[in-house]
């Protein structure tokens, strides 16, 4: 079983564990760069409220998971007429060309066997206009953590987009560890974050 972020549930990532609340800040900082009618994927959207809060504030959401218990689970836990539960593994969707406004990927290229490939792949999913937000670890992190294929540092993660296509817009890096990263297909596109409302928060559900 691949590790899951539960709120409620995992003790280590359970409801005010610093490990949720990193994640939900990264998720906030998506949602900051989401506009009302933007089509999302949430690539890799584990146990669902960050697909739920996308959707919250004005997307309708692809949430995409490789497991169908996990997908399963989340529509129940996180059910939100704007977000469509998926069973894929990211590296065998298949979407449209040019069909996303946004692509939200969080801790999941650490993950993948081939992260370029699944980069470039999200390039061309992304519309002209559109905007890639992704975050990994940036310090090594393969001896603790079994389920992770790769370490990288903040350059050889910023390597990867640039060797994409992707321009990098904006960035969040949380105490020196994770980086998450605002990236755009050639020219910056006309984009300024959107406020995001302070009371804008997941209900923990367990």
């Amino acid at each position: 079983m691949m590790e899951r972020l539960v709120p409620g549930v995992n003790r280590r990532y359970g409801e005010g564990s610093a490990a949720l609340r990193q994640h939900l800040v990264r998720y906030r900082f998506a949602c900051a760069y989401v506009r009302n009618g933007d089509s999302v994927l949430d690539a890799a959207c584990g146990s669902g409220y960050g697909s739920f809060l996308l959707a919250e504030h004005g997307a309708s959401v692809t949430a995409l998971d490789r497991d169908p218990q996990t997908i399963q689970d989340a529509s129940k836990a996180y059910a939100h007429p704007r977000v469509n539960w998926v069973s894929s593994e990211v590296e065998k969707f298949v979407a449209p060309d040019r069909h996303f406004h946004r692509i939200v990927s969080l801790e999941t290229i650490e993950h993948l066997v081939d992260p370029a490939r699944v980069l470039g792949q999200f390039a061309t999913w992304l519309r002209a206009d559109g905007v890639l937000i992704v975050s990994s670890p940036v310090i090594p992190t393969q001896h603790i953590d079994p389920y992770h294929l790769h370490d990288f540092e903040r350059s050889s993660f910023l390597g990867l987009l640039e060797n994409a296509g992707l321009r990098v817009l904006d960035c969040l890096e949380q105490e020196g560890t994770f980086l998450t990263v605002v990236a755009a297909l050639g020219e910056a596109p006309d984009l300024e974050p959107r406020p995001v409302p302070p009371r804008f928060s997941l209900e923990i559900k367990p």
